[in-house]
């Protein structure tokens, strides 16, 4: 069974809100390192080309998810598109999709560009060697 592996999905337009304790925690993180609300918009406008009736296709969080595959779903833990992620996730489960997650501890969205040097982007590449492999 084909199993696919999503990092840090955004799969939601609007995106949810990040809970108080880890907006809290990004707060002083620089702009160029965020997705604040009108780079979402924008992502989307250059995606879809607009904001309204969006296909499922684009964004699959509005999508029947039932019968899908297996899936691994690597999430960061500071970015602001991981709620997009974690309901990904549920909605999946809910659908009765396997469904595994690892979040990233301590890091930012497009954490898997950096270094395998570093522990969590190693943990989360083994993440996906171990999801692929079953």
């Amino acid at each position: 069974m084909d199993r696919p592996g999503l990092a840090y999905p955004f799969a939601h337009f609007p995106t949810p809100a990040l809970d108080d304790e880890t907006a809290a925690a990004m707060w002083e993180l620089p702009p160029l390192l965020r997705f604040t609300t009108a780079s979402i918009e924008y992502m989307v406008r250059n995606y879809v080309g607009r904001l309204t009736a969006l296909p499922a296709e684009a964004l699959p969080g509005a999508a029947d998810l039932t019968g899908l595959p297996a899936t691994a779903v690597l999430l960061s833990e500071y970015d602001d598109l991981r709620p997009s992620g974690d309901l990904l996730a549920l909605q999946l489960e809910e659908t009765g999709v396997p469904v595994r997650t690892y979040r990233a501890a301590g890091m930012l969205h497009r954490h898997l560009n950096r270094t395998p040097s570093l522990k969590e982007v190693d943990r989360s590449l083994d993440f996906f060697v171990e999801a692929l492999a079953r």
